[in-house]
């Protein structure tokens, strides 16, 4: 039996990739049998209610001093399994499990913040060298993990992300229209684009795509960008808002959780030009919703697709505005798309990841 300690510092009310991770291990983990007891930590404290940080950033109130806390805490670290899903272990914790999402500080240093790059430089191997066990969200994490960072393989277990209950108990095409009118979506054909915005998700190669297409083929089609701000994007938000004004981009920033279903299935296309992912979950979300998918063919985008998307180099315009055409135009293409993105969409489920985990976790039983 294991005694678990699960990390939840990546929660918050708005839930990027890694939050959502942490939050279905949240649900998911505790009902598992083979565990005896889930605790869950954060910055020096344990909570009981991990759903609190889905309302606020702010914890709730406590009498007991930061330092005496963490004091407190690290005593407990050796009588439990520790997992962080966020890269770090916390540096008085002596061992445990850590998820490893992506290397591409490691790999493109030059667009990420300094902070952050020194963060990683200084915390994630540490952390990995610390740690019992690697989890990874691909195999081609886990073979960056190794080639990149000399971990060995026996180590590291690639365990792929799921799909959300908001995509699986979505509203009926009934009440899409209403969702859609609150975002000024309702009688407007567009190619959606589920990224942050940051150098990396290849949103300015979008935008230059989808424009091309517009100007040269005479078509009326927009592109919608989902997603909370990133860094380093002074940029991208600046092409952002001149796209805006040339009336080709929708910006709508962050949308709710039981929204972002509807959004995706109004949308023609997927287009998820990044040039390096982990996991790339907007891809299976949009295939889980009946939108076909246009997507990079580099790191773990295709092995994520599953061969059930259009893969090209983003950076080629005139071929990236092709594939628009047939995703848009070509219905046979499309009828296939679908169906194919609908099985692959099936093969991932967050009872399927934290089965797996837990798995992992009885390698290294804390009695």
């Amino acid at each position: 039996m294991v005694k678990l300690a699960l990390a939840i510092d990546a929660l918050s009310p708005q839930l990027t990739g890694i939050g959502r991770y942490t939050w279905e291990l949240c649900k998911h983990l505790p009902p598992a049998p083979e565990l005896e007891s889930v605790r869950f930590y954060r910055y020096g404290r344990w909570f009981e209610d991990p759903a609190w940080f889905l309302r606020t950033r702010k914890p709730p109130r406590s009498f007991v001093p930061p330092f005496l806390g963490r004091l407190l805490a690290k005593r407990e670290f050796g009588n439990v399994l520790f997992h962080s899903p966020n890269f770090f272990l916390p540096r008085a914790c002596d061992s445990g499990i850590v998820t490893v999402h992506d290397l591409s500080v490691i790999r493109y240093p030059h667009l990420h913040p300094k902070q952050r790059v020194r963060e990683f430089e200084s915390g994630l191997m540490d952390s990995i060298a610390r740690a019992s066990h690697v989890i990874t969200v691909s195999k081609f994490v886990a073979k960056e993990l190794t080639e990149l960072a000399g971990v060995a393989p026996q180590k590291i277990s690639p365990i792929p992300l799921g799909i959300s209950e908001a995509f699986l108990n979505a509203p009926q095409r009934v009440g899409d229209r209403e969702v859609l009118r609150r975002y000024g979506l309702d009688n407007t054909e567009y190619c959606l684009c589920v990224s942050t915005i940051e150098p990396r998700k290849g949103i300015d190669h979008a935008i230059n795509a989808v424009a091309s297409y517009i100007k040269r083929r005479r078509k009326r089609i927009k592109l919608v960008i989902v997603g909370a701000p990133g860094w380093n994007n002074a940029e991208i938000v600046e092409k952002i808002n001149c796209a805006i004004a040339q009336g080709i981009v929708v910006h709508l920033g962050y949308v709710a959780e039981l929204d972002i279903p509807i959004i995706y299935r109004g949308a023609k296309l997927l287009l998820y030009p990044s040039q390096y992912e982990g996991f790339g979950l907007p891809i299976v979300e949009a295939m889980a919703m009946g939108t076909p998918v246009i997507t990079s063919n580099v790191s773990c985008l295709p092995e994520t697709a599953q061969g059930a998307a259009m893969l090209i180099d983003p950076r080629d315009v005139e071929l990236f505005e092709d594939a628009i055409g047939t995703g848009l135009e070509d219905e046979g293409w499309r009828e296939t798309a679908v169906q194919a993105g609908k099985a692959v969409a099936a093969t991932y489920s967050w009872e399927a990841c934290a089965a797996k985990t837990v798995q992992v976790y009885c390698r290294y039983e804390t009695f």
